[in-house]
């Protein structure tokens, strides 16, 4: 991710200065953005949404307030219109993006899977979210064990 004061080779009157935005999009066709995983719970992604930063979100699952706060900047991204990726934590985010009617893409990376007695499942480039309850987790206790006192 570039710095939002930068140009990104168009022209500087196409950048806008406030905090959340990185270029117009309606003067820059083809030009998309994504952005999200720096949101600080929901009203950073409201601000950003209100003034059109963007044309896809991507909270990160933490940042934006956890299963609740993921599911208001939902409701915000289907009220704009707008796709709605994840950021990271995979194991939890193909269960929200499953509840997400924009859902977009699951970022997928395979941190946890040492740790998960069953890591997500990818069948055919599709993530399938454990059918078990909660979310679905199951530690791998040897690995975590060997690991506490870290």
């Amino acid at each position: 991710m570039v710095p939002m004061t930068y140009a990104l080779g168009t022209s500087a009157a196409t950048v806008r200065t406030a905090p959340l935005l990185l270029i117009d999009l309606d003067t820059n066709e083809g030009v998309t953005g994504r952005i999200g995983e720096n949101f600080s719970q929901v009203h950073d992604m409201r601000k950003a949404l209100d003034a059109r930063a963007c044309d896809c979100v991507m909270p990160d699952l933490e940042r934006i307030g956890g299963v609740t706060g993921w599911q208001r900047a939902s409701a915000l991204a289907a009220e704009a219109g707008v796709p709605m990726s994840s950021h990271l934590y995979p194991e939890v985010s193909a269960h929200l993006l499953a509840a997400t009617p924009t859902a977009h893409w699951l970022e997928y990376v395979d941190w946890m899977n040492p740790l998960l007695a069953e890591p997500l499942a990818i069948t055919g480039g599709m993530a399938v979210a454990s059918e078990r309850p909660g979310l679905g987790l199951t530690w791998n206790d040897d690995m975590v064990s060997r690991y506490a006192g870290v």
